[in-house]
């Protein structure tokens, strides 16, 4: 469930997502990495990036007049953990909270939507170039 696959970047639907919150999307690096200070420069810069590019996106993928992106480094909890940020529509009256309590998953058919739409937002798009000196 995909929705766009660079050589260091990936993005898909959130698995779970706030009732009032839907489009909920994950940026990941596709190699394993821990958290963003073990991620390579040139990875965290295309993650932001993609995530920049999605925040743009979401008033006309999903209708939002917001977002909030996020992400979690490792705590003193996590036995296995992958990096990646939280892009997060939001819309007015949403009530949203960031606890894990208020999230529900949301079913395969919702996600493959979300999928497609995300997809339709990165047609075209390319990653941002480096200049010489990166």
């Amino acid at each position: 469930m995909v929705a766009l696959r660079t050589e260091q970047v990936f993005v898909l639907p959130a698995l779970r997502q706030h009732p009032n919150n839907h489009g909920h999307a994950l940026v990941l690096p596709v190699k394993h990495t821990r958290n963003l200070a073990d991620a390579s420069p040139a990875v965290r810069d295309e993650i932001f990036a993609v995530a920049a590019h999605l925040t743009a996106a979401l008033p006309s993928l999903f209708g939002a007049e917001g977002s909030i992106v996020f992400q979690n480094n490792t705590g003193p909890d996590d036995l296995s953990f992958h990096l990646h940020v939280h892009v997060v529509p939001r819309f007015a009256g949403d009530h949203f909270v960031m606890t894990r309590a208020a999230v529900t998953e949301v079913p395969r058919s919702a996600r493959l939507q979300q999928t497609t739409l995300v997809r339709q937002a990165f047609s075209g798009w390319s990653k941002p170039g480096r200049d010489a000196a990166g």
